[in-house]
């Protein structure tokens, strides 16, 4: 019995960990927002996260284009977010 509740106990910590990392890689991908803290780039705007007025908005997820972070010429536009394909910033693989 003991080794069965053990068992239960570990699935769910990991069921959590990485329920809480998904949630990281939302903020990354214009996830749901309250306040411009809540966002890994860009401002919240209509409680989600990625959109701008600046350049300096998008703390290097590309550049500001259209009102919406992840634009851009070069990698250098995305920093520690990837590298630069088609004019998007593109995570890496690894």
């Amino acid at each position: 019995m003991k080794k069965v509740l053990l068992i239960a106990v570990v699935v769910l910590t990991c069921v959590a960990v990485f329920s809480f990392m998904a949630m990281g890689d939302s903020r990354i991908t214009g996830g749901k927002c309250n306040f411009n803290s809540d966002c890994s780039h860009g401002i919240c705007k209509d409680h989600k996260c990625g959109a701008c007025n600046f350049n300096s908005d998008c703390k290097g997820y590309g550049i500001c284009h259209d009102h919406k972070c992840g634009y851009c010429n070069f990698s250098s536009d995305c920093k520690g977010f990837g590298s630069c394909s088609n004019h998007e910033c593109t995570k890496n693989p690894w």
